[in-house]
């Protein structure tokens, strides 16, 4: 059995929101639904800040107002994977919802693989899944210089997540300054601590500053970030949460 794939490149108008940019290609539209339970597989790039994109299959999402690299070239795999670990059952449809708050029009570049986890022995019908990895991330971020516990997840998506789950968390700086911590409900689990250099939407496995957290169902996520370097910097930042049940 074959992955299906879905590539575009769709311009974004000023001031707009695309509630599904693989419908609006008409050639793409055979491919809506997933014709077999597959593995998901999402990599995407943008033209220009200002554009964010929201990922999901039927009624579930699995990114969530996500930023994404800066390029004028076809998404670069690894490098631009947003999320990879996401399942969805025969018939699910697809949804890439962009949102531009620009006052120009931003071109998003993405390519969405379904990737079958069945057989040719596959008749129809749903089957057991893994549960899905919860992805956002934002970037680049000005964070001010006398910046003191800024919450980064503060009203996000998935501030709380309603199943327990891993958490993992990538980070990135413009440069030296900025410090991060993790608290989960009121326990701290990260104490203020340096990020890496890099300057970009982070990367998975070098950009990872927490890992291994583990979060009860509906705990607070508290991310938190401050700056005493004298001057703004920008903060790019990603969370993985692996759920441990099937929602």
């Amino acid at each position: 059995m074959q992955p299906v794939i879905i590539q575009d490149s769709i311009a974004i108008a000023a001031n707009t929101i695309n509630e599904n940019v693989i419908a609006s290609n008409d050639s793409l539209r055979g491919l809506l639904e997933a014709p077999f339970p597959g593995r998901l597989r999402l990599l995407a790039v943008i033209s220009a800040t200002g554009l964010r994109i929201d990922a999901g299959y039927g009624q579930k999402k699995y990114a969530a107002s996500c930023d994404l690299r800066v390029s004028t070239s076809t998404p670069d795999d690894p490098l631009d994977v947003v999320n990879d670990e996401a399942y969805c059952q025969a018939g699910d449809q697809m949804i890439l919802r962009a949102v531009n708050t620009t006052a120009g029009s931003i071109t998003l570049r993405y390519i969405l693989q379904i990737i079958p986890v069945v057989d040719d022995s596959y008749t129809g019908g749903d089957v057991e899944l893994p549960p899905d990895v919860l992805v956002m991330q934002r970037g680049p971020v000005a964070v001010a210089n006398n910046t003191v516990d800024l919450q980064l997840l503060d009203g996000l998506t998935w501030e709380r997540v309603n199943t327990p789950s891993i958490l993992k968390v990538f980070m990135t700086q413009s440069a030296a300054g900025i410090l991060r911590q993790l608290y989960i409900d009121q326990d701290r689990i990260a104490p203020p601590s340096a990020i890496s250099l890099n300057n970009r939407i982070p990367q998975d496995p070098f950009d990872t500053t927490i890992s291994g957290v583990e979060v009860p169902a509906n705990a607070l996520q508290q991310l938190q970030v401050s700056n005493a370097s004298g001057g703004s910097l920008n903060l790019f930042w990603k969370t993985k949460n692996a759920q441990l049940v099937r929602n």
